[in-house]
């Protein structure tokens, strides 16, 4: 039996309404890393967000964690992105089904 598009659509849109569902643990997960100033941690988890934030149709929120995370990357300190931190924590709360 040959899975329609239908029941593939179905399938994606219960995967992203799981994704949103996780958010409030991934926000908490990256406030608790930038509260510790465990730099590899946040380094981590933004480095997830990029990737499954662009794979469930959520490309604003994986730009904006992109920019963070390489700001990283080249060295800037956690106090000196935590604006940039708060902004993204911030889209991460807006994230919903549309």
């Amino acid at each position: 039996m040959n899975a329609s598009f239908r029941d593939e659509s179905d399938d994606f849109a219960e995967l992203v309404e799981m994704y949103v569902a996780e958010m409030p643990a991934r926000i908490a997960a990256l406030s608790a890393a930038v509260a510790s100033n465990d730099r590899d941690q946040v380094r981590r988890l933004l480095h997830q967000l990029v990737g499954s934030a662009g794979s469930y149709g959520f490309n604003s929120l994986s730009v904006e964690a992109r920019k963070v995370e390489m700001a990283l990357h080249a060295g800037v300190s956690l106090p000196e992105v935590s604006s940039g931190i708060r902004d993204l924590i911030e889209l991460c709360e807006r994230v919903q089904i549309a």
